[in-house]
């Protein structure tokens, strides 16, 4: 293990399977020795030199103690998923008990323990995931891969058996065009693929074994970035651009007889992602002009534009609602904004999430709905639930500040601790 910086201090997990090392760099750094030495993304936060740095007994919390007087507590226990070299949070299963990630590899992590996930199994083989979507029924994924550098190489389309989340199982395998977006039909009867330059493909996958002759939607130029079906089945929504730049509907009530019901575009700029409302009304979509567009497609043939949410100076990336609807995550380069939108029309931001090592990948929210997983350098887990997170905060704030550290403190204030 070699680091930039003089290491004062270094120390194993309880584990065993993490070493923490710090030192004149300001920085503590995670390494997984589960095999061959591999960096995880550092931890931040000090001003000058470390001097100290250990585990908390059950391996979740590492304490750092820093030349610039301070002392900082730091959960770790997401950062196993960021010994994966999967870089997108891809879905929850089981009423979120289960969490997919994919990038250069694909796994499933136990998440009962927020604080400590568990790896259950990797898929084998090297290939590159572009795209990941979950069955209705929670019990097959779908995997969009590439085994080549660039564009060139082949792409796949698979199908995993994961009812055992030990041992999934590869159940159907096809070469496919360039592939950046799946989405299942609620139903799980139909499958949707976005491909580079288009088209849509609909894949009859009643059969899980086999993927049948698709039909195909004549979308246009440009790649088909996201997919995602109204809650009925009968509505099919597409993001394409760059040369597109718009978010189409697709009729899909009778998957052999597709037809195209509306366009939505933005007022200017390449759309990248979409997302549909969990009640199947409402269209968020990002767009190269910074802005984050909300429309309305209860009557698909007549949307209707709701809001248009700026201040994005670093562009708009993914876009995924919680369970209730209530709530819109957006990406932007290295942040997340979290919008309450229960009146659609009138949206209010109600947090940043920054800090981020790289550029933000993914996001998908847990069935809890107050939990946000986000790929970026790894995977994190951040709580949205500003009731949650101050309890959290007053629950690791301990003790509780006195009387007379507060008088000292706080002279002539009445004694009102934070925390009751």
């Amino acid at each position: 293990m070699t680091t930039p910086a003089v290491v004062w201090a270094a120390g194993f997990s309880p584990s065993g399977r993490l070493v923490v090392t710090a030192g004149d760099d300001q920085s503590v750094r995670l390494w997984d020795v589960t095999g061959p030495a591999k960096e995880l993304p550092p931890l931040s936060g000090h001003t000058n030199a470390i001097w100290w740095a250990g585990f908390s007994p059950d391996g979740k919390t590492i304490v750092s103690a820093s030349d610039d007087r301070t002392v900082r507590l730091q959960d770790v226990g997401e950062l196993a998923l960021a010994s994966s070299a999967g870089w997108n949070a891809g879905t929850f299963t089981e009423q979120g008990r289960i969490l997919v990630t994919a990038g250069d590899d694909v796994r499933l992590w136990a998440m009962d323990d927020l604080r400590a996930p568990r790896q259950l199994a990797k898929l084998p083989g090297p290939a590159t995931v572009t795209a990941v979507a979950l069955s209705p029924d929670r019990r097959s994924l779908a995997l969009a891969t590439h085994d080549g550098a660039g564009v060139p190489g082949r792409f796949l389309l698979q199908r995993w058996d994961i009812a055992d989340p030990v041992a999934p199982r590869l159940l159907a395998s096809t070469e496919v065009k360039p592939t950046y977006s799946l989405a299942f039909s609620p139903d799980g009867k139909t499958f949707a693929s976005g491909h580079d330059d288009g088209p849509v493909q609909l894949w009859d996958v009643g059969d899980p074994r086999r993927f049948a002759e698709p039909r195909v939607l004549p979308v246009g130029d440009g790649t088909v970035w996201s997919l995602a079906f109204t809650p009925d089945g009968r509505t099919l929504v597409a993001a394409q651009g760059p040369d597109s730049s718009s978010v189409t509907l697709w009729d899909v009530t009778d998957p052999r007889l597709p037809g195209l019901v509306s366009t939505l575009r933005p007022d200017a700029g390449a759309v990248f992602k979409a997302a549909v409302s969990p009640d199947g009304r409402t269209v968020a979509a990002g767009s190269g002009d910074r802005n984050v567009y909300l429309w309305d497609i209860a009557d698909r043939a007549r949307p209707v534009r709701l809001a248009k949410l700026g201040g994005n100076p670093e562009g708009v990336g993914h876009l995924a609602f919680g369970p209730s609807g209530r709530e819109l995550a957006a990406s932007a380069f290295r942040t997340v904004r979290v919008w309450d939108v229960a009146d659609p029309r009138n949206p209010v931001e109600k947090a940043q999430l920054t800090g981020f090592a790289a550029t933000v990948n993914s996001l998908v929210y847990r069935d809890d709905g107050h939990t946000l997983a986000i790929g970026s350098s790894g995977v994190q887990l951040w709580q949205t639930n500003p009731d949650r997170v101050s309890e959290e905060i007053c629950r690791l704030a301990t003790p509780r500040i006195t009387r007379e550290e507060w008088e000292r403190y706080f002279p002539g204030l009445e004694y009102a601790p934070p925390c009751g």
